[in-house]
């Protein structure tokens, strides 16, 4: 089950960065939307993984977050 949610999220991700590199590059930064914290550091946790896709989302429809 957590293999297949990472994968649909890296997925989203890819698709919200059209670029690979990119999006992996931003999963590593501590992003102040998510109180300083980095994606992967949050990614092991159903909670964690749908507040990243809600800041994909946001990122994907302009929204400044």
């Amino acid at each position: 089950e957590k293999i297949v949610a990472l994968s649909d999220l890296y997925s989203y991700g890819y698709e919200v960065f059209e670029d690979v590199e990119k999006f992996n590059s931003w999963m590593f930064v501590p992003n102040q939307s998510l109180g300083g914290i980095k994606p992967f550091e949050i990614v092991d946790n159903q909670f964690g993984r749908e507040e990243i896709k809600n800041l994909l989302g946001r990122i994907e429809y302009g929204i400044y977050s």
